[in-house]
């Protein structure tokens, strides 16, 4: 369900746990949903640079740390714990299997399925 006054979408869902207790195994299901903004962590930067000009670092700060973000490429969660502000996508970073690359050839690896992320 979208909510465009709000710029929210809402994913219906359910949790369950199972539990062993003295009658017998006890199964609890309970409906949830998961609330997601449709603003994109890049459209928050770019806010937050057009009004703060070079000093938006620290607003960008207050607004996104903390947050957790859905990627586009693999539907996974992750909370944003820092910002490093030196580094650009063309750094390179190490792999497991020792070698490297740049933020931008994995990327682009990920998107077109070159990369197992599991």
């Amino acid at each position: 369900m979208i909510l465009h006054n709000f710029d929210l979408e809402l994913w219906p869902g359910y949790a369950t746990s199972i539990r062993q207790h003295d009658g017998g195994t006890m199964m609890c299901t309970e409906i949830t949903c998961k609330v997601l903004r449709n603003e994109s962590a890049l459209h928050v930067i770019e806010v937050l640079h057009n009004q703060h000009g070079a000093n938006y670092e620290h607003p960008l700060r207050d607004a996104i740390l903390g947050v957790v973000v859905m990627t586009g490429y693999n539907n996974r969660t992750y909370r944003i714990d820092d910002i490093d502000f030196k580094t650009t996508p063309q750094d390179r970073f190490p792999l497991k299997d020792g070698s490297s690359t740049t933020f931008v050839e994995y990327y682009q690896k990920v998107r077109d399925g070159r990369v197992n992320l599991y």
